[in-house]
C-alpha cells in the first residue's frame, strides 16, 4: 500500500533535519509546505490490517462492464466503463464521455481503478 515509505515517530522541531538527510530517505511527505502528522490510531489500524508480517497483497480483477475512474495520464478524473480487456498488452479499452461525445480509449491497466462491480452481478 505504501511502497518505499517508512513511518517514523520523531519530534519534528528537534529531528526534522536529521530525518530528512538520513541515508535512504528522499524526503518527508508534505502537502504543499505542510507536513501532516499521522495519528497514532491510523498507525494502529494499519498494523491490524497488515498483520504480523507487515505485508498485505491486494488483488483486484477488472472485467468488461466494470465502471472505472482514470487515475493516471491526461484523462485523470474521468469515469468510464471497460469495454475490452487486452491482457497480453496489460491494457484495457474504456468507453467514456469526453467533450460531449462518447469515445473508446485504450489505457494501461494501472491507469484505471475499478469503482463498481461488473454489470449484471
Amino acid at each position: 500500500m505504501f511502497p518505499n515509505y517508512l513511518f517514523a515517530r520523531f519530534s519534528l522541531s528537534e529531528s526534522q533535519t536529521i530525518v530528512h538527510y538520513s541515508p535512504g530517505i528522499s524526503g518527508i511527505v508534505r502537502f504543499g509546505q505542510h507536513i501532516s502528522p499521522i495519528p497514532s490510531s491510523s498507525i494502529l489500524e494499519l498494523r491490524e490490517f497488515l498483520g504480523d508480517e507487515g505485508i498485505k497483497t491486494l488483488q483486484f480483477e477488472l472485467a468488461e462492464g466494470d465502471g472505472v475512474s482514470i487515475v493516471d495520464g491526461p484523462l485523470t478524473g474521468q469515469d468510464g466503463v471497460i469495454t475490452k480487456l487486452l491482457p497480453a498488452r496489460d491494457r484495457v479499452r474504456v468507453l467514456l464521455e469526453f467533450l460531449g461525445n462518447t469515445r473508446e480509449v485504450e489505457l494501461g491497466l494501472l491507469a484505471v481503478f475499478r469503482h463498481t462491480k461488473p454489470t449484471g452481478t
